[in-house]
């Protein structure tokens, strides 16, 4: 992602740069205000890696649900469960990994009732265990 609209998109005012940008590719400062904008999605995650120690890369990683050709892609990171579907097609699963979790976080629509999961087309979720 780029900077702005300056020169070289904000990255360098040399006349010369090692890579070259997009300059049709977004910019931080025309997404910054907006709430759904990829760069406020980035730090929304971010925020929560720092908030929750299952999500830092040190925490063990699970793979709940893979299987070629199919969605949703279900990983485990310590209590939390994450799944992604970036098809184009609404995809449910059933897993007992489900039960008693509830959603702290999601992109696109995602819906989670006992251990159901229904995942909208390019949807995201992050759960946890529920709070008692």
């Amino acid at each position: 992602m780029q900077w702005d609209d300056s020169k070289n998109r904000g990255f360098s005012s040399s006349d010369e740069i090692y890579l070259p940008v997009d300059p049709k590719g977004p910019s931080v400062a025309e997404q910054k205000d907006d709430a759904d904008s990829l760069y406020n999605r980035l730090k929304e995650v971010i925020s929560l890696r720092h908030q929750y120690e299952d999500l830092k890369a040190s925490s063990p990683l699970t793979i709940i649900h893979a299987k070629k050709g199919s969605y949703p892609f279900v990983y485990g990171r310590g209590d939390m469960v994450l799944a992604v579907n970036p098809s184009e097609e609404t995809t449910a699963l059933n897993k007992e990994d489900f039960a008693k979790k509830e959603i702290l976080y999601q992109i696109g629509e995602v819906t989670l009732q006992d251990s159901s999961l229904c995942m909208y087309p390019q949807s995201f979720v992050i759960m946890k265990s529920e709070e008692k």
